[in-house]
């Protein structure tokens, strides 16, 4: 059985009632599931951090301040995704997001492949009990093989997502996944 994930991600800019409109918008388009990252600054990134370059007018650590929910609007939004016939699903980028997603019972996680090498997120993640979807796509052979030993292979799911648009076409990339979705 196939499902369609809708990436919201942070996209609402930290506004409860767009996020709200993104999930109706999502549902009416036949997702099947909402998806959203959550960033907990002061857990993530250091006041002086460097920015990429596409934070033009403020720094990775205010953007995630200023675009984060408290626990009650996660609770909103998932309750919303319900009422809208999508399930609810959360990308964590800190230990401290598993913990406040756990507070509503979420009923998946989605690992970004940039956490691929975070184990100690891993770990954590796998402690839950929940089912994992483990994105690939921008790890190598080695960081997947690590991330693969945390997790249940019979319950888990590993995904190759694309993190690049517009997609370009990349020899080999199949005989990449069957090397790697060999081993489960």
């Amino acid at each position: 059985m196939y499902k369609i994930i809708a990436e919201i991600g942070s996209v609402h800019d930290g506004k409860l009632s767009l996020a709200l409109k993104l999930i109706k918008k999502a549902a009416l388009s036949g997702a099947d599931i909402v998806k959203f990252q959550m960033h907990i600054s002061e857990h993530e990134s250091l006041k002086n951090a460097p920015s990429p370059k596409y934070f033009n007018d403020e720094d990775r650590y205010s953007y995630f301040k200023r675009t984060s929910f408290t626990l009650l609007e996660w609770k909103k939004i998932k309750n919303y995704c319900k009422k809208n016939n999508t399930e609810f699903l959360c990308s964590p980028f800190s230990i401290e997001a598993v913990d406040l997603l756990e507070k509503i019972n979420v009923k998946y996680y989605k690992v970004p492949s940039g956490e691929l090498t975070n184990l100690p997120l891993l770990e954590k993640l796998k402690k839950t009990g929940k089912t994992i979807i483990l994105s690939t796509g921008m790890s190598n052979y080695r960081e997947i093989d690590n991330a693969i030993k945390i997790f249940d292979t019979k319950k888990d799911y590993f995904t190759s997502m694309f993190v690049n648009l517009p997609l370009s076409f990349r020899p080999g990339r199949n005989k990449c996944n069957k090397r790697i979705f060999k081993k489960i």
